[in-house]
């Protein structure tokens, strides 16, 4: 007979289900992340264990992805506590309430204790949390409280299935299944997708992930152009355009070099009004490029300046050391006028862009290898750009 089941952040329980689970918190988890351990020689119930085990962290970049941000769930808390105060049973309209009328503040500091003091059940009344999550549109925005309380995301996170699932039941590929029904009637529960202005962006960018998050590699989507669609900024701007026009219900974020070519080609666009499951970003500064060789027609020497936003295609996000030649950077080329950016427009010299390419396949197969990232290998352009995407609703 099918049981309770629950969620726990580090030594704290949660999310309890009586002979159900929320299939939209399972949904966070991937097969990868199952876990199982067999029931002990005293055929100690509580010895065994069946579910899914992931990281805070992992977690907490899946909801954000689904837009499950740290502002939205902190309103919908307080939103869920005003209902619930609202609901509550009174002994009598001119006497003092059955259930008083705690704070959101009271109540999320007791929150924070109970998920960060092991002992925090010897300490702290009882807290309402059955009463907030059903007055919640999601059990998802709650989640995203307690892991943004507990403050570690090293802690693990994991959903004990083991007394729902029994025998045969648990070879099935739960979360794989879960998605695929949720993805069919919730938005949120729907990849990000990612629009970049090619091929050659997506599959870097979609490569590069794998090695700084590769727990987003399920809810992240990058658009490969592969069957020949149109790249460059012009064309990323009408997909953007198309796909808004279609009403696609993911969210989508559409992401641009940051040069002052994409600066012109994207203007138009940020300013239209599209939905609101829509944004339209630039790759983010990056200190590497405040100060970058540049070559001009004034001097055949290079001259440090800061390029972000004139020249940060997605070859200056690959990594210092593979911009690094000789112990000297590749320089940028100062290239064409913008008379509506007022700037000129940046880029590697000749040859280095396909070079810095093509050196960036390599780091990823020596990444992937059995040492891990080794040391000097720089992944701070990949993992701010894929910070930038993960910030696009905040």
């Amino acid at each position: 007979m099918a049981g309770d089941t629950y969620v726990e952040v580090g030594d704290y329980a949660m999310l309890y289900a009586q002979e159900s689970y929320f299939p939209d918190v399972l949904a966070l988890f991937t097969e990868v992340e199952r876990a199982e351990r067999p029931l002990a020689d005293d055929d100690d119930w509580d010895s065994g264990f069946f579910g899914y085990t992931s990281s805070s962290g992992a977690v907490l970049d899946r909801l954000q992805a689904q837009g499950f941000t740290a502002d939205r769930a902190l309103a919908e808390f307080g939103t869920a506590v005003a209902a619930w105060h609202d609901h509550a049973p009174k002994l009598d309209p001119d006497v003092e309430e059955l259930v008083p009328k705690i704070g959101v503040a009271e109540l999320l500091r007791q929150l924070g204790t109970a998920v960060t003091d092991p002992n925090h059940w010897r300490t702290l009344p009882t807290f309402p949390e059955f009463e907030i999550v059903d007055e919640m549109p999601d059990p998802r925005f709650f989640l995203r409280v307690v892991l943004d309380l507990a403050g570690d995301r090293h802690l693990p996170v994991k959903y004990n299935l083991s007394r729902y699932f029994e025998g045969v039941e648990r070879s099935t590929a739960h979360t794989d299944k879960v998605r695929s029904e949720l993805l069919r009637d919730m938005p949120h529960s729907m990849p990000m997708i990612v629009l970049t202005e090619g091929t050659a962006d997506a599959r870097i960018l979609a490569a590069g992930m794998t090695i700084t998050h590769p727990h987003l590699v399920d809810f992240l989507r990058f658009m490969d152009f592969s069957t020949k669609a149109e790249g460059g900024v012009g064309a990323l701007a009408n997909l953007v355009k198309s796909l808004a026009a279609a009403g696609i219900p993911n969210h989508v974020v559409a992401i641009a070099d940051n040069d002052t070519a994409a600066h012109e080609g994207l203007a138009n666009l940020k300013s239209a009004a599209l939905p609101a499951n829509f944004r339209v970003l630039n790759y983010p500064e990056l200190p590497l490029l405040k100060a970058y060789p540049t070559l001009g027609p004034q001097s055949d020497t290079p001259v440090l300046m800061d390029v972000n936003g004139r020249a940060g295609s997605l070859e200056m996000y690959l990594g210092e050391d593979l911009l690094t030649l000789g112990g000297q950077q590749a320089p940028i080329q100062w290239m064409g006028y913008s008379t509506k950016q007022k700037a000129y427009q940046g880029e590697l010299v000749t040859g280095h862009k396909k070079r810095t390419q093509e050196a960036f396949q390599e780091k990823i197969r020596v990444a992937n290898g059995p040492g891990g990232i080794p040391p000097g290998q720089d992944w701070s352009g990949i993992t701010a750009i894929i910070g930038e995407i993960l910030s696009a609703f905040d």
